[in-house]
């Protein structure tokens, strides 16, 4: 009797936490506007009261896990960069609206991540996968219904479609989070749906979105997931981490990419400026040097090159935003993310896998600027990374828990 009531009271939890997720999340979700609001001309009721919802949400979360866990050393190295951001943003005397709502997202995610991954693995991913996945299928249908968006942006440079989750190179970071969502839900629950569910959304959207960046990234981590296993040393991330540094100075610094004319050029059908990019980088190497240590305060897409433009790309982008101060302490966030486990890459598949996304993600980085709340989700997943191991190896011991406990001991 005892039993059974456990096990139902166990699954009145799940519920429950399902539905508060649920709650919590849909605002974010359904918004999926982590910077600035939008201009008042399209502010309708509805998107003030999922607005405002969105500040609701981060107040509970925020209260929830302050006072279940406390704040963790990977909340402290949050908390110190958004004060060296804060403090940019008040010498440079930049309109605080810009980044408010990012900052706010920023935190509610760090909390999110930290009380549900926790107190409840399983629930969080699936919901969260589940709703991730929702908009990214509408995004995908719009895409089938509207191949050209509903226009296209005004950029000199190279215009861009406004599908249904916006601009269409941005919405690559959702596809990197819901496939890091798909690959653990599956691995916790032992259910390849949330896969080939999953793939299916992230491939269908990856071939019509039609972006260089994405290909390239996508190919690379398949490239990695192939040989990881062959070669273990290549993917700890030291390794990964130099080679990132690497590729950073040889394309963005060096102008190597013209080692890889023909793939760009004929491949990805792009010229060898990548659209224009190599222009902008010059005028950010121009930039930096007026104000180093602080940045210009800008938020994390912030237009602040050429009049109307961002760095497109994350690490130029970051000096921009908060200078070499503010980058250094986001370097300290990193190395703490990745620290985290403690694993050997071969012998943990969720480890491996994370790192794998992350390597694809920041080559992604090199020329291209996403929302920073995307890069904090992935330091994220890294970070609570072991959390996620004991969450799955419980679910393979419950599962087989009266095979295990009826073996024989050996003495």
């Amino acid at each position: 009797m005892q039993k059974a009531t456990t096990h139902k009271t166990s699954k009145w939890e799940n519920k429950r936490d399902a539905f508060v997720i649920f709650l919590l999340l849909f605002p974010f979700i359904a918004l999926l506007t982590p910077l600035t609001q939008i201009s008042a001309e399209h502010q309708s009721a509805a998107y003030q009261i999922l607005f405002y919802s969105k500040i609701v949400g981060l107040i509970i979360i925020l209260f929830l896990y302050i006072k279940r866990y406390g704040i963790c050393s990977f909340d402290k190295w949050i908390l110190f960069l958004i004060a060296v951001w804060l403090i940019s943003v008040f010498v440079n005397n930049t309109d605080y609206n810009a980044i408010v709502n990012e900052i706010g997202t920023i935190l509610f995610y760090c909390c999110l991540f930290g009380y549900y991954i926790r107190k409840n693995t399983s629930i969080f991913l699936q919901v969260y996968s589940i709703m991730l996945g929702f908009m990214l299928f509408l995004n995908l249908v719009f895409l089938v219904i509207h191949p050209d968006g509903f226009y296209q942006s005004d950029s000199t440079w190279n215009p861009v479609r406004v599908n249904f989750l916006g601009l269409d190179n941005q919405i690559s970071p959702l596809l990197f989070i819901f496939f890091i969502l798909c690959y653990l839900c599956s691995k916790i629950q032992h259910n390849n749906r949330f896969i080939i569910v999953g793939g299916i959304i992230i491939a269908g959207n990856i071939a019509l979105l039609n972006i260089g960046t994405l290909y390239t990234a996508s190919l690379l981590f398949i490239l990695c997931w192939i040989f990881h296993k062959k070669a273990p040393k290549l993917f700890q991330p030291k390794v990964i981490l130099f080679i990132i540094a690497v590729l950073f100075c040889g394309i963005v610094l060096f102008r190597l990419q013209y080692l890889f004319d023909y793939y760009i050029t004929q491949v990805l059908e792009k010229d060898i400026t990548l659209t224009g990019r190599t222009y902008v980088w010059e005028e950010v190497f121009q930039m930096i040097p007026q104000k180093p240590l602080l940045g210009y305060g800008s938020s994390s897409l912030g237009h602040v090159v050429l009049g109307d433009r961002h760095a497109h790309n994350t690490i130029l982008q970051m000096i921009l935003q908060f200078g070499f101060i503010g980058f250094s302490v986001f370097c300290g966030l990193l190395f703490k993310s990745l620290k985290s486990s403690n694993t050997n890459i071969k012998n943990n598949t969720v480890y491996s896998f994370l790192i794998l996304v992350f390597f694809a993600y920041n080559v992604a980085l090199l020329t291209e600027v996403y929302p920073f709340v995307y890069y904090i989700i992935i330091l994220l997943f890294l970070y609570y990374s072991n959390y996620i191991k004991t969450n799955k190896e419980k679910k393979i011991f419950n599962k087989y828990k009266s095979e295990i406990l009826a073996e024989p001991q050996v003495i």
